[in-house]
């Protein structure tokens, strides 16, 4: 039952990043996204690995859409499970992202743009994968 309630709650500070960043202003979002490539960067320099940071830079910005919906599909299809909900309810999760997208057309510096949605949805693909993977992973060694 405790782990159900983690589960629970980790799905909603998921959600609730999600939404915090969508109300980010441009130059906050983008500000934060060029320190973690700069930071990844340097990471990257050090081991002899030039980038363009500038490209370096948007590549970032469209992980951190793919990363942080896999993080919430993945959250998203425990809730599912746990709560014994039927399997078409991870399609909710583009509820979210059309939330997300609509909060950010009334955000200074923003827009709400269909190829977030896109890189979005790869991310909660992704997480439907991975869980199906992992889970066969257990099945098969008994857990």
């Amino acid at each position: 039952m405790k782990a159900n309630l983690f589960i629970l709650v980790l799905w909603s500070l998921s959600l609730t990043f999600i939404l915090f960043n969508a109300t980010q202003t441009g130059s906050q979002s983008s500000g934060f996204s060029l320190e973690v490539s700069n930071i990844l960067s340097n990471g990257l320099l050090r081991l002899g690995i030039r980038v363009d940071i500038e490209i370096f830079h948007a590549l970032i910005r469209m992980g951190g859409h793919i990363f942080q919906y896999l993080i919430f599909g993945y959250l998203s299809i425990w809730v599912i499970s746990i709560y014994h909900l039927k399997w078409y309810n991870i399609f909710r999760t583009v509820y979210v992202m059309i939330l997300d997208e609509a909060i950010q057309l009334f955000t200074p510096g923003r827009a709400g743009e269909l190829f977030d949605i896109m890189l979005d949805s790869i991310g909660v693909i992704l997480a439907v994968i991975f869980f199906f993977v992992t889970k066969q992973i257990f099945k098969k060694h008994g857990g």
